[in-house]
């Protein structure tokens, strides 16, 4: 009477416990593939920021330029930079708090730019030297600001201060401007101020 065999009961605990997981799995999967496209645009944005900054940039500089016989700011550091803009908030103050152009708030810690070309003119300024870039100390790669208006971005580079930026143009420009002296002096006062 073996024929006859008890039939086993389905264990429902171990199977809800594997549905569980299956369904665990599928989830994390849905979120990572969120997730990565978040991060992805999220990453484009940023990158795109800076360049408009310093596009933004440009177009004061110009403006500014027609305005003053073809120099450029004579302040140095943010000073330099809050007489191209009416607003600080557009140097990407690191606070997000609006900080306008209250005297007292002014310091090279609220920006992220270095603005190395006070005390030049624009003949003086070949189209391969900086004018501002983003302070190295910050970002992996850095967003330059040339005198003819493009902006380069130096990936990968090790600088640890201003100067090094500035004296990376310098060894691949053909120009042995006297400007040169003026742009390292200015990069020298970043380096002072931090």
């Amino acid at each position: 009477m073996q024929a006859l065999q008890k039939h086993k009961k389905p264990d429902w605990g171990r199977l809800s416990v594997m549905v569980a997981l299956g369904i665990l799995i599928v989830g994390a999967i849905v979120c990572a593939i969120i997730w990565n496209e978040y991060w992805y645009r999220e990453d484009n944005a940023k990158r795109r920021e800076p360049m408009e900054n310093l596009a933004h940039f440009h177009h004061e500089l110009k403006a500014y330029l027609s305005t003053h016989e073809g120099r450029y700011p004579t302040e140095q550091g943010v000073y330099g930079l809050a007489e191209l803009v009416v607003l600080l908030s557009d140097l990407r103050v690191k606070d997000d708090k609006f900080v306008g152009m209250n005297p007292d708030y002014l310091s090279e810690d609220i920006t992220s730019y270095a603005y190395v070309a006070s005390g030049l003119s624009e003949q003086e300024l070949d189209g391969d030297m900086p004018v501002i870039f983003e302070k190295p100390r910050l970002f992996k790669s850095i967003r330059v600001l040339l005198g003819d208006g493009r902006v380069e971005v130096l990936e990968h580079k090790r600088f640890k201060n201003c100067r090094q930026v500035v004296e990376y143009y310098r060894e691949s420009s053909k120009s042995a401007s006297s400007a040169w002296e003026t742009l390292l002096h200015n990069a020298d006062y970043y380096n002072l101020s931090w």
